[in-house]
C-alpha cells in the first residue's frame, strides 16, 4: 500500500489540531454532498467532483466527509494524493491501498481478493486498470450486501498525481459504475460504490474528465457553491483559532474575548486577506502561534497585516520568509540563506517524504542543525517532535512548493531546483558508495526469494537514507540536468556497485524501475546500453531472487557483456565452470513468459502495446519496453477456448477469436465490451491460424472468416448482429488488417477480393497464378495493402503487387516450411517464421536474407512488427512470446545454427556429451565441455542415446524398430545393430568401458548385452523403474550419477536445485529438458541449443 495515503478520522497526523471543518462551517455544501451520497434519483451518477483553487479547503472538506460518514457507520475508503511522496503521487499503489482498506472494513471481500491474487500472482505489479477490475470491481460485484447504502470512496487532490497518463487511467476506471450482479442485487440497479473527488481547476484535470458523461458525474466548483458563506466561515475559523493562541488577544481584565475593538479589527483585516483561501487562514494561525520565532504572536500578526495582499497565499508566505531573515546582516544573512537553500530546498525537492534524521543524513548536516532550521518553518511544514522517530517531514500545502520553486516563484526566496537536486544526487552517491555491498542482507541461499526476506532484516541492513538513495538517485540526477560521463564519480559508482544497487532495489521491490541515464562519453554510453540489456534479460529473476544476479545473471550473460566482464569477480564462488555463452547479446530483447500452453498469436496496438493469445485461453497485454504484464483475461467459453487470432482497432480495442467465440475487449478500462458465439467451429485449416482471420473494418465493424464454410462474415458491434458478406469461397481465406482486402486459395491460384465493392466475388476477383503445386501455410497483406505475400512448397515465398497482380519476388528458405509472415510498417522488410522455430528477416525487394533469429524451439505461429518497426514480436508453440530488435541494417555475417534436442547423455565428467536432434535423424558429439561439435547423420529415426563414461562408445535407441545401434565415437563406425525388438523399453546405459549395454523395460525387466558381439549376458527382473526419481511431493526431478552425486530441477526446468534448495535460475534460452551429473560437473541438455556443462 501507499504509506500515509489513508486518512484516519480522529487521528491528527500533523499534530496541529483540527483537520476537519469547524462546526457550523461549510454546512450547506456538506449537506449537499451527504444528500447526494444517499440519493437514488440517478442510478448512473456515481461521481461527485469538487473543484477549487489551491488553498480553498478541499482537503479539509474531504476529511470531514470521511469522518462523518464513518460516524454514520458507512463503509469508507480513501486515498489522499500528495506530490513529492512517491507512491502517493502515482497510481501504482492506488487500487491496492483502497482494497486493503475495504477488506479491513468488509471482511467478506477477503476471499474474493485472495482468489484474485492466487489466480494472478503478478497482479500487484500489473496495470492499474486490471487491478481495478480484479481487486475492486469483480470482488465487490460478488458481494451480498444487506445495506442498501453505497460504499463511499474519497479521493483527494487528483491534481497532485504526478503522471498525466495515470490521471487519465484513473478517471477512466472511476467512470465505470460498479453495480451488483443480478444474483446479488437487493434492488434493481443497486450502486455499490460512489466516489467523492477533489482537485484544482487545472486544465489537465479538465481534459481527463472530458470523456466522462454528465449523467455519471456531479460537478461542483467550490467557490461558486460556497460564495455566500465562505467569508463568514473563514472568519468563524479565525475567531476560533485566534482565541486559542496565548498572548494574541488584548482582552481587558474581566472582559470576554473580542471585547477589545482592536482585536475585532485584526480579525476582520485578516479575514479580508485570507478570503477565499482557508489555507491562508490556517497557515497564518500556525505562523502566529509559533513560539520558536521571537517577537510573540502580536508581532507576527502585524507581519502579515503589513502586506496588502488579498486572496493570495503569497500574503502569508512572504511574512514567514521575511521573519526567517529579519535582523540578520552579512555574513550571517548569507549563511542563513545557504542553510535555507540546503534544508528547505531539499524538503521541497524530495521524491518521497522522510524523517528528520533521514533528511539530515541526506543533506549531510547534523540532525540538530536541520531540526532547528525546520522549526522556523513549522507554519508551512509538518515537523515531527524529537521523540517521534517514525513520522515524516511534509509540506502542509502544495502551494508552498509552488511559491519557492514554481514558475512564478518570489525571486528573493526562490529555490534553485537544479542545485537542490544536484545536492541530493551528490549525497545519494556518497551514501551508496559507503553502504552497498554484495549480499547486503546476508541471505543464506542463492535462490532466496525476496518475499522471504523480512522487513526487519531489510531495515537493519539498508538504512532509510540508503533506501531513499537507491530509489531516487536517478531521479535527482535527471532533475539536476546532469549526465554520466566517462570517468566521473557516477561512472565509477556504476562500474563498482551496479549489481549491488540492483540487489538492493530487488530487496526493496523496485528493481523493475531502474533505468539508465543520458550520458556523455563512449564508455559510459556503452556500459549503460549493456546494463539496459542486462536488466531486460534477467528482469524476471532480479525482481524475485536478488542473489541470482551473482550466479545466474553473471553466468548466462554473453561473454562480451560489459557488465559480466566488469563484475566477473562477483560471480558465485561455487560456480567453477561457466557454459559457452554467446559472445554478444542476441537480437532477442525479451522472452515473455506467462502462458501455460502454445502461444498462437501476437499483435501490437497503434499505441505500441503488445497482446498475446494462447491455447490456454489467455490473452496477456504487455508493456514491450519493460516486459511487464499489464493485464490478462481468460476466455473460458467452451472446450474450444484456444485463442487463435488477435487484433487491435485503431482506438486500441482488442478483438480475439477462438474456434467458437469472438470477444472484444477494452484494455483501457479492462472490460469485456462484447461477445459473439459463432454457433459452430470455424477454425482455419491451412493458412496460419493467427490474426489473418479477423480484422477491424472500422471501430463498429469486425470482419472474420469461417474457413470451414468458405465465408467472410461481418459483426456489426453497434447492432450486435452478424451477417455473411462473402460466401462460396475456397479454403483458406486471409483478411487484410484493415478489412479492406481478402484473399483465398484455389488450387494453384490465389483469388483477391476488394471488400470495398458490393458483391465483388461476382465480378471476377484478381488472380495470382502459380505454376507449381500451391500450399499456403501462411499469407499476409502489407499494412497499406500494396503487397501480398504467400508461402509455396519447398520453403519458398512469393510476393505480389496486389494492384497489378505482378509477381515481384521469389524467396527461398531452408528445409522447414514457413508458418507465419509479416511485412514491416514501411514495407522494406518481410519477417518469416518456420516450423523449426527460426525467424528470418528479409530485404525482400533485393531478395536478401538479412538475419536469422533463433531462440524458439517450436513452430513460430505469429509475427508482428511494432508501429515504428523497431521491434518484432513472435509467438511460438514453445509457450513463449519474444521481442526482437528489428532495426537491422546489414546482412548477417555467418549462418546461425539452430539446435533442437530431445535426447542427451554425458561422459568423461562432462568433457564429452551426446545429443539426438528433435527429428531423431542427427546425433551430435560435443567435446571440450560442449564447445566442439561433431555431427553424425542417421538413416533411421532415434529417440534414446547413451554414452560410456570413457566417451568411446555411443548407443542409439531406434524409434521405429525399438532396436539399438552401437557406435564407436572415435572412428564414427557402426559396430553393431541389435535387431531384437525391445518392446516397451524406456532406458539404456553403457558400462564405463563401453563393453556392456544395459536396457530397462517398463515391466521391470533388465537385460545386459555385450556391445561388440550382441551376446545377451544376463536377464533379471527388477521392480518397476521410472526415468526419474521423484520426491514425495513430485515437484522435483533428480538425475543420479554412478558415484551417488545428484542434481535436481523443477518440472519446468527453470531451477537447478540441491535437495529442495534453489541454486541456479536458468534463463528461457538455457532451460533444460535433461541433466546428468558427474563429480562437481552438471551437464545440461537444453530444449533448444547446444548442451553445456557447469
Amino acid at each position: 500500500t501507499a504509506a500515509d495515503a489513508e486518512f484516519h478520522p480522529g487521528f491528527d497526523e500533523y499534530g496541529r489540531g483540527r483537520l476537519e471543518c469547524l462546526p457550523q462551517t461549510r454546512e450547506k455544501l456538506l449537506k449537499d454532498i451527504f444528500d447526494w451520497f444517499d440519493s437514488s434519483a440517478s442510478l448512473q451518477q456515481h461521481i461527485y467532483w469538487l473543484q477549487g483553487k489551491a488553498g480553498t479547503g478541499k482537503s479539509t472538506i474531504a476529511r470531514t466527509v470521511i469522518s462523518r460518514m464513518v460516524k454514520k457507520n458507512r463503509i469508507v475508503a480513501n486515498f489522499f494524493f500528495k506530490r513529492g511522496e512517491s507512491d502517493r503521487a502515482r497510481l501504482k499503489r492506488f487500487f491496492t491501498t483502497l482494497t486493503t482498506q475495504l477488506v479491513r472494513k468488509l471482511p467478506s471481500l477477503a476471499k474474493a481478493v485472495q482468489d484474485a491474487l492466487e489466480s494472478e500472482p503478478s497482479l500487484l505489479e500489473q496495470d492499474p486498470r486490471f487491478q481495478f477490475k480484479k481487486l475492486l470491481q469483480e470482488p465487490l460485484q460478488e458481494q451480498k450486501l444487506n445495506n442498501s447504502k453505497a460504499i463511499v470512496v474519497v479521493i483527494d487532490a487528483l491534481d497532485e498525481c504526478d503522471s498525466k497518463e495515470d490521471l487519465v487511467t484513473l478517471i477512466q476506471q472511476l467512470s465505470q459504475s460498479i453495480l451488483l450482479t443480478d444474483a446479488n442485487k437487493c434492488s434493481s440497479g443497486q450502486m455499490i460504490v460512489k466516489y467523492f473527488l477533489t482537485s484544482r481547476l487545472d486544465n489537465h484535470i479538465q481534459s481527463a474528465f472530458k470523456n466522462v458523461p454528465e449523467k455519471k458525474c456531479e460537478k461542483r466548483e467550490l467557490e461558486k457553491a460556497t460564495s455566500d458563506t465562505t467569508r463568514q466561515d473563514i472568519e468563524r475559523y479565525l475567531q476560533f483559532r485566534m482565541e486559542t493562541i496565548d498572548g494574541l488577544l488584548d482582552t481587558p481584565p474581566g472582559k470576554e474575548p473580542w471585547s477589545n475593538p482592536s482585536d475585532v479589527k485584526n480579525l476582520q483585516e485578516l479575514t479580508q486577506r485570507a478570503h477565499p483561501l482557508f489555507e491562508f487562514a490556517a497557515a497564518a494561525c500556525r505562523f502566529i502561534d509559533q513560539t520558536e520565532i521571537p517577537g510573540g504572536p502580536r508581532v507576527l500578526l502585524r507581519d502579515i497585516l503589513q502586506f496588502n495582499i488579498y486572496g493570495d497565499l503569497d500574503g502569508v508566505y512572504l511574512p514567514i520568509l521575511n521573519r526567517r531573515f529579519c535582523n540578520l546582516k552579512d555574513p550571517y544573512r548569507s549563511q542563513a540563506k545557504v542553510e535555507f537553500q540546503r534544508v528547505i530546498g531539499s524538503v521541497i525537492s524530495l521524491a518521497d517524504a522522510v524523517t528528520v534524521k533521514c533528511l539530515a543524513r541526506l543533506v549531510g548536516q547534523p540532525e540538530l542543525a536541520v531540526r532547528n532550521e525546520l522549526r522556523l518553518f513549522e507554519s508551512v511544514l509538518v515537523v515531527p517532535t524529537e521523540q517521534d522517530n517514525q513520522s515524516h517531514v511534509r509540506l502542509f500545502h502544495e502551494s508552498f512548493r509552488d511559491f519557492l520553486a514554481g514558475p512564478d516563484a518570489n525571486e528573493e526566496f526562490k529555490i534553485d531546483s537544479r542545485k537542490a537536486h544536484a545536492l541530493l544526487a551528490s549525497r545519494c552517491h556518497q551514501l551508496l558508495c559507503g553502504s552497498l555491498r554484495q549480499n547486503i542482507c546476508n541471505l543464506k541461499t542463492p535462490g532466496a526469494h525476496v518475499s522471504d526476506v523480512t522487513d526487519e532484516t531489510i531495515q537493519s541492513c539498508l538504512s532509510p537514507e540508503v533506501q531513499y538513495a537507491c530509489k531516487f538517485w536517478v531521479y535527482h540526477l535527471k532533475m539536476s540536468k546532469a549526465s554520466i560521463s566517462d570517468g566521473d564519480h557516477w561512472y565509477t559508482f556504476l562500474v563498482s556497485h551496479f549489481l549491488h544497487w540492483l540487489e538492493a532495489l530487488s530487496l526493496l521491490q523496485r528493481a523493475s524501475e531502474s533505468v539508465p541515464q543520458p550520458t556523455n562519453g563512449a564508455q559510459a554510453r556503452a556500459f549503460l546500453e549493456d546494463a539496459h540489456r542486462f536488466i531486460l534479460a534477467f528482469r524476471q529473476i532480479i525482481d524475485t531472487a536478488p542473489l541470482q544476479l551473482y550466479s545466474s545473471a553473471l553466468t548466462f550473460a554473453p561473454t562480451g557483456s560489459i557488465v559480466r566482464q566488469t563484475f566477473g569477480n562477483c560471480r558465485a564462488k561455487w560456480i567453477t565452470r561457466t557454459p559457452n555463452s554467446e559472445p554478444q547479446w542476441s537480437l532477442c530483447l525479451q522472452t515473455l513468459e506467462g502462458h501455460s500452453n502454445r502461444v498462437a498469436c501476437v499483435a501490437f496496438s497503434p499505441q505500441g502495446i503488445l497482446a498475446s493469445g494462447g491455447h490456454d485461453g489467455m490473452v496477456l497485454v504487455w508493456d514491450p519496453s519493460s516486459g511487464n504484464c499489464l493485464q490478462s483475461f481468460h476466455i473460458d467459453k467452451s472446450q474450444y477456448c484456444s485463442v487463435e487470432s488477435i487484433i487491435f482497432s485503431k482506438a486500441g480495442k482488442i478483438a480475439c477469436r477462438t474456434a467458437e467465440w469472438i470477444v472484444v475487449w477494452d484494455p483501457n478500462q479492462a472490460v469485456c465490451l462484447q461477445e459473439a458465439h459463432l454457433r459452430r467451429r470455424t477454425t482455419p485449416l491451412n493458412f496460419s491460424q493467427t490474426k489473418i482471420s479477423i480484422s477491424f473494418a472500422d471501430e463498429q465493424k469486425l470482419l472474420f472468416t469461417d474457413t470451414m464454410q468458405g465465408e467472410i462474415l461481418v459483426w456489426d458491434l453497434e447492432q450486435d448482429s452478424v451477417e455473411r458478406v462473402k460466401h462460396s469461397l475456397k479454403n483458406p481465406i486471409v483478411l487484410a488488417s484493415d478489412g479492406q482486402q481478402a484473399a483465398f486459395a484455389n488450387g494453384v491460384e490465389v483469388n483477391m477480393l476488394d471488400m470495398n465493392y458490393e458483391d465483388n466475388y461476382m465480378h471476377s476477383p484478381k488472380v495470382l497464378k502459380e505454376d507449381d503445386i500451391y500450399v499456403a501455410w501462411a499469407a499476409c497483406f502489407s499494412r497499406d495493402n500494396r503487397y501480398f505475400a504467400s508461402t509455396l512448397t519447398n520453403s519458398r515465398i512469393k510476393i505480389w503487387d496486389a494492384a497489378s497482380t505482378a509477381c515481384l519476388q521469389l524467396l527461398h528458405g531452408r528445409e522447414d516450411q514457413f508458418y507465419s509472415l509479416e511485412f514491416s510498417p514501411d514495407n522494406k522488410l518481410l519477417a518469416t517464421g518456420d516450423f523449426g522455430g527460426n525467424i528470418f528477416i528479409w530485404d525482400w525487394k533485393e531478395g536478401v536474407r538479412l538475419q536469422t533469429l533463433t531462440g524458439h524451439h517450436r513452430a513460430v505461429d505469429s509475427l508482428a512488427f511494432s508501429p515504428d518497426g523497431a521491434w518484432l514480436a513472435s509467438a511460438s508453440g514453445d509457450g513463449t512470446a519474444k521481442i526482437w530488435d528489428a532495426t537491422i541494417d546489414s546482412v548477417e555475417g555467418e549462418n546461425t545454427i539452430s539446435f533442437d534436442n530431445k535426447a542427451f547423455a554425458m561422459a568423461m565428467d562432462g568433457r564429452r556429451l551426446a545429443t539426438i536432434s528433435f527429428t531423431g535423424s542427427i546425433s551430435q558429439w560435443w567435446d571440450d565441455f560442449g564447445s566442439k561439435r561433431i555431427e553424425q547423420a542417421f538413416e533411421v529415426k532415434c529417440f534414446k542415446v547413451a554414452i560410456s563414461s570413457n566417451g568411446s562408445i555411443l548407443a542409439i535407441g531406434l524409434l521405429e524398430t525399438s532396436g539399438v545401434q552401437i557406435w564407436d565415437v572415435n572412428t564414427g563406425n557402426n559396430l553393431l545393430t541389435l535387431d531384437r525388438p525391445f518392446l516397451g523399453y524406456f532406458s539404456m546405459a553403457l558400462s564405463a568401458d563401453g563393453e556392456r549395454l544395459i536396457t530397462g523395460f517398463l515391466d521391470g525387466g533388465v537385460e545386459v548385452w555385450k556391445c561388440r558381439t550382441g551376446q545377451l549376458l544376463k536377464e533379471v527382473q527388477h521392480r518397476h523403474l521410472t526415468p526419474y526419481e521423484y520426491h514425495f511431493d513430485k515437484s522435483i526431478m533428480v538425475a543420479i550419477s554412478s558415484d551417488g552425486e545428484h542434481v535436481a530441477w523443477d518440472p519446468d526446468g527453470v531451477w537447478i536445485m540441491r535437495h529442495a534448495e534453489k541454486l541456479l535460475w536458468l534463463p528461457p534460452e538455457y532451460r533444460l529438458y535433461d541433466a546428468a551429473v558427474s563429480g562437481s560437473n552438471i551437464a545440461i541438455g537444453r530444449k533448444a541449443g547446444r548442451p553445456f556443462v557447469i
